[in-house]
């Protein structure tokens, strides 16, 4: 079968024993989100969620969920966002008194707004700086997603940006954290612990 996706990832789809994992990247349905962990479990498989709009029960589960298997729940799965991240978190700590903004942009068809990666750059500002940035979310035409965090301070800005290109790049990052997780022990772990 001659697929554009088989051709791309060809790699780990020889690599990887597919019974030993379950990525899940959808939209949160309550009922299949237990039922996924719970397949996981009796079959002692890695679980890859980018499943957003986890709410604190869902949180508490995936928890519960890592003590027995490895777990990793990313709101993205780009290396570059990864690096993005870890740039945002250490700007925040040395410009802490500066404004934080949070801009995304991503296609009309997406749900959430702030996007779940928008957020996670919010925790990193947090992590680093104490304080909870503002946030902008733009929808426009089939934008893939943009996020930009500006970093304003007396008479002078600094913005650290990243622009998705191709859906791709997220597939890529999944399935080599995939890979890197099925040789951790159980527990709950960071798409940047991973790839970085």
């Amino acid at each position: 079968m001659s697929h554009p996706l088989k051709a791309r990832f060809a790699h780990y789809l020889r690599s990887i024993n597919w019974s030993d994992y379950l990525l899940s990247i959808s939209r949160l349905i309550s009922v299949s989100q237990k039922l996924l962990t719970k397949f996981c479990k009796s079959r002692l498989a890695v679980f890859v969620s980018g499943t957003t709009g986890l709410n604190d029960q869902h949180r508490k589960r995936m928890a519960e969920t890592a003590r027995e298997i490895p777990v990793l729940w990313a709101s993205n799965f780009s290396l570059g966002v990864a690096v993005l991240n870890d740039l945002v978190r250490r700007a925040a700590k040395i410009l802490e008194t500066w404004g934080v903004d949070i801009i995304e942009t991503h296609h009309v068809h997406k749900k959430d707004a702030p996007s779940g990666t928008a957020l996670s750059l919010g925790q990193s500002v947090e992590q680093g700086a104490g304080q909870v940035p503002h946030y902008v979310s733009h929808r426009e035409g089939e934008v893939i997603g943009d996020h930009t965090v500006k970093f304003t301070g007396p008479g002078e800005f600094i913005e650290l940006r990243h622009n998705a290109l191709d859906r791709d790049i997220f597939v890529r990052g999944a399935l080599e954290a995939a890979c890197r997780l099925r040789e951790k022990s159980p527990g709950l772990y960071q798409f940047a612990e991973l790839i970085l």
